[in-house]
């Protein structure tokens, strides 16, 4: 009886990890790229794969195998993350030299 409960709950996360990481992937493509939208996504994975890490270190179940794809899925997290932030610099210092050079008056 218990074996049906167990692929319930890993169908439903599955699902849930499936539509959240799409509704990020929409965002990130047609959100605008500011300061506060790369921080609330750090915050969201940061929470997420915090609490879904943390917890196994609090139970003390610590099986690395167990762990292994949650680790390489808050790597992947950061490393799309510092890519978001690189985006954004790019933008705002493209953004800047265009401020900078409408405001030049001409002689």
């Amino acid at each position: 009886m218990l074996i049906p409960v167990i692929s319930h709950d890993r169908a439903g996360f599955g699902g849930g990890l499936c539509s959240i990481g799409s509704l990020l992937l929409f965002m990130a493509r047609c959100a605008e790229l500011n300061r506060s939208f790369v921080e609330i996504v750090a915050l969201m994975g940061c929470a997420g794969f915090g609490c879904a890490i943390g917890v196994h270190f609090l139970v003390g179940y610590l099986d690395f195998l167990h762990l292994l794809p949650a680790f390489v899925g808050f790597v992947i997290f950061l490393f799309a993350d510092l890519l978001l932030w690189i985006g954004k610099e790019r933008r705002c210092r493209r953004v800047h030299e265009q401020r900078s050079r409408s405001f030049v008056k001409p002689i």
